[in-house]
């Protein structure tokens, strides 16, 4: 608390006249420095209207220092915040490149399954005449093998 006096914060903000508060430098940092600036102050107070002048000064100071500390440290979390959203926003990004490629490739693999099916039903499709085809070659191998051999009794007995 001999700071502020070493510093001369009590004597700086004067006497009842429309001197400022302490400012800069000379603002205190802690709450004992503003009680002991507020203290000295209304003892070195000539009157009652002194003291609430003095007091009146300093509060206002300690309002303005409130405000620059809320405002920088308002700023700096702003700042903070922003710089951890930019980079979820980046993660984010990233993940939807990945995210892309994978649906961009299970598309493509849907696709080839799909033609596989096409073409495997084709194919089914065809060995199915091939069987009709060879049953019904056969049958008229065997209908042809028949009439051979009729034709060829046939021949054997008339000989």
């Amino acid at each position: 608390m001999s700071i502020i006096l070493d510093r001369g914060l009590a004597d700086n903000w004067g006497t009842a006249s429309r001197e400022d508060p302490p400012s800069g430098s000379n603002i205190p940092t802690s709450g004992a420095e503003w009680v002991e600036l507020l203290v000295s102050g209304v003892f070195k107070a000539s009157n009652i209207e002194d003291a609430k002048a003095r007091v009146s000064h300093a509060l206002e100071a300690l309002e303005k220092s409130i405000c620059v500390n809320a405002t920088s440290e308002t700023a700096q979390s702003f700042q903070r915040d922003n710089i951890m959203l930019k980079q979820q926003l980046e993660a984010l990004v990233q993940e939807n490149s990945i995210l892309k490629r994978a649906v961009s490739i299970q598309h493509k693999r849907q696709k080839e399954f799909e033609e596989m099916g096409q073409e495997l039903h084709k194919l089914k499709q065809l060995v199915m005449i091939f069987q009709r085809w060879l049953v019904g070659g056969v049958y008229q191998s065997l209908l042809f093998l028949v009439w051979l051999c009729e034709v060829w009794f046939n021949e054997e007995q008339v000989s």
